[in-house]
């Protein structure tokens, strides 16, 4: 099958433009690779301008490419890696080994854009995770295969106001700081507009 190529047309920054027969215009999250001094380049088409531009986001630096250079569509998304070769190993989103090891040579690659799995793929869990805290355990239980938010503490609570029966009270938080799984919010309770709690609150995600 003959190559499906275009032409550079503009770079600005990570964002290229390339030119291809109106007949031939690549798909939407299409992978093209550019060749420029040994060293090539990925990008994804991101968005369609007229019947025969593609604008791209390119995937690395673009620096040294210029107008004319030929481009490829490789016609089909980004691939990565996948299998038992890979657990435990690092990749950039081009699927390629950063973490100073040999690239994993695997029988499969899948592409980034996939649909979710169905329903009727997806298997549901039924196992309680035992965190150790008692009053989680026994009244809120988390279920085993899922992210789970632990409430941390609050500090610098602020009351400025009763909240009353039948009071409506919106909550808002803002996070402000992640280190690793701890985070930290800023939040603030309103009842119909006005300031009635307000306070820093740290919070896990285990």
């Amino acid at each position: 099958m003959p190559q499906n190529i275009g032409t550079v047309v503009q770079i600005i920054g990570a964002v290229l433009d390339i030119k291809f027969p109106p007949e031939h215009l690549p798909n939407l999250l299409n992978a093209i690779e550019i060749e420029h001094e040994g060293k090539k380049l990925t990008v994804e088409v991101a968005q369609h301008i007229g019947d025969d531009t593609v604008r791209c986001i390119a995937m690395g630096s673009t620096d040294g490419l210029v107008r004319g250079l030929p481009a490829v569509d490789t016609g089909a998304s980004i691939k990565v890696p996948v299998g038992r070769q890979t657990l435990g190993r690092i990749f950039n989103l081009l699927g390629e080994a950063v973490d100073n090891k040999p690239q994993p040579e695997t029988e499969e690659k899948w592409e980034i854009h996939r649909p979710a799995p169905s329903f009727e793929e997806q298997e549901g869990s039924t196992q309680v995770l035992e965190t150790g805290i008692k009053v989680v355990d026994l009244i809120a239980p988390y279920l085993k295969g899922g992210k789970i938010g632990l409430f941390g503490g609050v500090k610098d609570a602020k009351f400025r106001r009763q909240v009353v029966p039948g009071d409506l009270l919106k909550l808002e938080v803002e996070i402000i700081k992640v280190k690793g799984p701890i985070g930290v919010g800023k939040a603030l309770a309103t009842v119909n507009g006005e300031k009635a709690v307000s306070a820093e609150i740290t919070f896990a995600i285990k």
